[in-house]
């Protein structure tokens, strides 16, 4: 429900259901083996879209094996890169998120700024940081109680997160049969390619839900009504010939 005044109004729209997992206490802090079973609870429960706005320094093998079974179980999941301003690599590794690379349907997702420049603290890669969303001074709700601004990929990953329920729910209405594989090709393709990220985010990419939605509206565009057929008249009899 939005438009009421009460918490926020996520980037998907009307008609979605949100589910908690909690994997991590108060302060933030969580192991391995509550945090992958809190995921693999909302994978079990059919999430389309996982949101992970969590994430270390180092490998970390069972989230690989977790986001690797969640792909192929058809969920989408959205990881956020870190907040550190470091250049992620394989000898700087972070987990889960240096892992979406290398699976279909895993993003990692960067931070923005006012401007469209890369937010000072996100880290960054060309080849693991799949795109850019939103993430310094994100007006949201506050554990204290209340409202007041943000800043983290914690933030723009469930941004990204709705957009990529927003791209399932156009694919789904088109009929098209969606994959998380899919979801993540037309979120890059649909991104906006911004040349001033270029050295930080793979191609540029920076997302943008009225590119998105227009890329997917010209790939798969939208049927309209059937046409109504007009009626065919009866045939009319002329009189029939004498003998």
């Amino acid at each position: 429900v939005s438009n009421n005044g009460v918490g926020i109004a996520g980037t998907m729209g009307s008609r979605v259901k949100l589910l908690a997992s909690k994997g991590m206490d108060r302060q933030g802090s969580g192991s391995t083996t509550n945090i992958v079973n809190a995921f693999n609870y909302a994978v079990e429960k059919g999430a389309h879209v996982v949101s992970m706005s969590l994430g270390g320094r180092g490998t970390n093998p069972p989230f690989q094996q977790a986001l690797q079974q969640a792909v192929s179980k058809g969920v989408v999941v959205v990881i956020a890169a870190g907040n550190d301003n470091l250049q992620m690599s394989t000898t700087n590794w972070f987990s889960p998120a240096s892992y979406a690379s290398a699976i279909s349907g895993a993003m990692a997702v960067g931070s923005t700024a006012s401007g469209n420049s890369r937010s000072s603290f996100s880290n960054y890669s060309t080849q693991y940081v799949e795109i850019g969303a939103p993430g310094t001074n994100i007006y949201s709700t506050l554990m204290s109680g209340g409202y007041g601004n943000m800043s983290g990929t914690s933030m723009a990953t469930p941004i990204a997160a709705g957009a990529a329920g927003l791209a399932i729910g156009l694919l789904k209405a088109r009929g098209v049969v969606v994959t998380p594989a899919l979801v993540e090709q037309v979120m890059q393709a649909g991104a906006v390619k911004d040349q001033g990220l270029s050295q930080y985010f793979k191609e540029g990419n920076r997302l943008n839900l009225l590119n998105l939605a227009k890329y997917i509206d010209s790939r798969y565009p939208a049927s309209g009504p059937n046409p109504t057929p007009n009626p065919t008249p009866n045939p009319t009899r002329g009189p029939t010939p004498g003998p």
